[in-house]
């Protein structure tokens, strides 16, 4: 079982791409579909989540619904006592790169090309809403 500090390593990592990227991950959309590709990159590598929160398959592609209310509140600020490893800020910085220079509405459109999202989005007409969990 996951403690409430772990759970809290989306939003630690939501914070360490702000905070380090503040240039090139200025905006909600951005740091949204930052953390689903993140994710599911790791995943992809690694064969486990980086971080147990999963996406929901909106219109404009995936959200993770505890960012966007924590968004929706304070802007991009991100509070979490979480630390992340050595490892993990490896990771991000590495592959964080491929995503930098990437605009906002851009991401939108390659989210719209991952098969998890596509996956999740089936049977929707375009712009149904949807909460429909993300499956990597």
């Amino acid at each position: 079982m996951k403690t409430n500090l772990e759970k809290d390593k989306i939003v630690a990592i939501a914070n360490y791409l702000v905070t380090n990227y503040p240039d090139q991950i200025d905006d909600y959309i951005k740091v949204q579909k930052v953390l689903y590709f993140l994710d599911w990159d790791y995943k992809q590598e690694t064969g486990h989540l980086l971080f147990e929160d999963q996406f929901e398959a909106w219109v404009y592609g995936p959200v993770n619904r505890r960012i966007f209310a924590l968004m929706k509140n304070n802007d991009l600020v991100f509070e979490s006592d979480y630390k992340l490893s050595e490892e993990d800020k490896k990771f991000i910085k590495r592959d964080v790169k491929k995503y930098l220079n990437y605009l906002s509405f851009d991401l939108v459109t390659l989210s719209h090309q991952s098969q998890p999202w596509v996956e999740a989005r089936k049977g929707l007409s375009t712009y149904e809403p949807s909460r429909k969990k993300i499956k990597f």
